[in-house]
């Protein structure tokens, strides 16, 4: 049992073939048994304590991984559904971890009496399972964006990477279908594992090769006012395509607290020679409006899928398994293709595309404007404005360039900087850079 801890799990917590729901509990179930078992009848108190910090770890990745409904991810050929608040409330007595019983009592449910507090992070990059999470707070309502880009598992491995699953105001606005009732359901190879059945961005409508796709050279930043994260990969080598995502979480911050949370994807890649297809793709359980690039929305709440300018979209169903997030748990679903061809010959194509979570039934007013950009290919500055608020993102190279009409230097790899309509300075963050200058105020970056 404990070469299974040593040698079957990751050093952050999560189990090797990287499915988050049943497996996992179940590789986890056991030597927390034997463990408690060990420590109550038979006193072996060194080979318990050796046991211990890798099942701690297991349940800080779950606990970071879980959504805002209390759902475990559909990743690989784990279901998606709830966590069973019953191993928190177990681990945080165990464990002493009073993040473990918040959680199972604010998000699971559960009937705590002990001291509880929400744990002291809510972003978290986990390395080398390769699962990042972007999220606003501990809150049901939370914005809440896992990212994919870890590596193959194994058999169980479905053929995404650099995939999400997106979930705000207490609804799950973007999944991937899951897996269906078994591995003998007629879907489960034709649609289930396959790339456009997952968040991600697929070229010449063909499968990865899951083996050879895992995030590399990944840039991780977290703070107030923003998320950041972008890795590159080779699934598609075959194909002769290069790819590498960036995520950017904008967050409301105390300069403009109701500020609405949202995110940003940018996509950059290249063919060798022929031109291919390039298709981000999106799935979601709530009903297709329509408009724009694309705009998912219940009675309650909606999903703005934005470009800055028009594009290609194309739209279908497909299978889900929607346990825990939406009912009925296992139905079609819409799913949105943004779709252009690369130009090909080894040339830098792009597409970022906007997220904008809303509440309510009426979709705010949202534009977004791509800028002159003094940076290489594969760079973008791209301003975003709703009601009166204008926020300047930058994705760059790192070397120092400026923008705006030089109102704006930096030589950060990320830049948000938050504005009045007016221009009037209101917040800023940024990630791998060292100098920072907008309307010729130095800023700390």
């Amino acid at each position: 049992m404990q070469e299974h801890l040593d040698r079957d799990f990751h050093e952050d917590g999560c189990h090797s073939e990287r499915c988050p729901s049943s497996y996992s509990k179940i590789v986890y179930r056991d030597p927390r048994n034997l463990a408690y078992l060990m420590e109550e009848f038979g006193g072996h108190q060194d080979k318990v304590a050796r046991m211990r910090p890798p099942l701690e770890r297991s349940l800080t990745h779950w606990m970071y991984l879980m959504s805002p409904m209390g759902t475990q991810p559909a990743v690989n050929d784990g279901g998606r559904g709830r966590f069973d608040y019953n191993l928190f409330v177990d681990g945080g007595r165990s464990f002493n971890r009073p993040d473990f019983l918040w959680t199972a009592k604010n998000l699971l449910g559960a009937t705590v009496d002990d001291f509880v507090e929400p744990p002291s992070a809510t972003s978290m990059d986990f390395r080398p399972s390769g699962f990042a999470v972007m999220r606003q707070d501990w809150t049901r309502d939370s914005a809440y964006l896992v990212i994919n880009y870890g590596p193959w598992g194994g058999g169980h491995s479905h053929a995404d990477i650099m995939s999400f699953e997106l979930f705000a105001y207490g609804e799950a606005m973007a999944v991937d279908a899951g897996i269906g009732v078994s591995y003998d359901d007629p879907n489960h190879r034709p649609w289930y594992v396959t790339s456009k059945a997952h968040n991600m961005m697929v070229f010449g409508d063909q499968n990865l090769d899951r083996r050879e796709a895992v995030g590399v050279n990944p840039i991780w930043g977290t703070g107030d006012n923003m998320d950041y994260f972008s890795a590159e990969h080779h699934g598609y080598e075959y194909m002769g395509i290069s790819h590498r995502r960036h995520f950017v979480f904008v967050k409301p911050n105390s300069s403009v607290p109701d500020a609405f949370p949202y995110f940003l994807v940018f996509d950059v890649f290249s063919s060798a020679k022929e031109p291919w297809k390039a298709s981000f793709v999106l799935h979601s359980p709530m009903p297709s409006l329509g408009r724009g690039a694309g705009h998912f929305a219940n009675d309650s709440a909606g999903l703005l899928v934005i470009t800055p300018v028009a594009i290609e979209a194309n739209s279908g169903t497909g299978l889900a398994n929607l346990g825990g997030v939406s009912s009925p748990g296992r139905r079609p679903i819409e799913w949105l293709s943004l779709d252009q061809l690369t130009v090909g010959q080894g040339m830098v194509d792009d597409l970022p595309v906007v997220l904008f979570p809303y509440e309510g039934d009426t979709p705010p007013y949202v534009l977004v404007r791509r800028r002159e950009n003094p940076g290489p290919d594969g760079t973008i500055y791209l301003t975003v404005t709703n009601e009166n608020i204008t926020d300047h993102i930058i994705i760059s190279d790192g070397s120092y360039h400026s923008y705006l009409n030089g109102n704006l230097n930096t030589n950060a790899v990320c830049t948000v900087v938050r504005a009045h309509t007016n221009g009037t300075y209101l917040s800023h963050s940024s990630v791998g850079g060292s100098r920072l200058n907008y309307r010729g105020v130095d800023l700390d970056p």
